[in-house]
């Protein structure tokens, strides 16, 4: 999930949301209302050449890396109610920086008025949160 957490860190930056004084959940909504807004802004040349390597990457190895932290949690935490809510904090995160960087390319291509080949491989969010549920049923 390097990639994708990369991504929107740099969008972030990029959109000059301040994260100094606010929790991840008032970041993360305010990222996502401004990339879900017809006025979000145009991407930069370094994230827009980013964007087609987060699609292939994040669509080859999600269910893989889902499955690996799964399993990591498993490893770390001795009680298992603790580890599945730490799993259940980090799966919230990625389906939420998912939806970010999806809603971002998808509104980059519009922009462009063309979508590449790639775009066919952006995963959508109901397959992300189908395969979620079989490490943590709370989400």
């Amino acid at each position: 999930f390097q990639h994708l957490h990369n991504f929107v860190t740099q969008l972030r930056s990029e959109f000059g949301i301040d994260d100094s004084s606010k929790s991840q959940q008032e970041v993360n909504a305010e990222l996502l209302a401004l990339v879900e807004s017809s006025s979000m802004p145009t991407l930069s040349r370094k994230l827009t050449g980013s964007v087609e390597k987060v699609i292939t990457t994040f669509a080859a190895s999600w269910k893989n890396a889902l499955r690996d932290t799964d399993k990591e949690i498993v490893q770390l935490f001795s009680n298992y109610r603790q580890g599945t809510d730490v799993l259940k904090r980090i799966l919230e995160q990625v389906l939420t920086s998912y939806t970010i960087f999806s809603k971002a390319a998808e509104r980059q291509f519009a922009r462009s008025g063309k979508k590449p080949l790639v775009a066919s491989q952006i995963v959508r969010a109901n397959d992300i949160i189908t395969e979620m549920r079989k490490y943590s049923r709370s989400i």
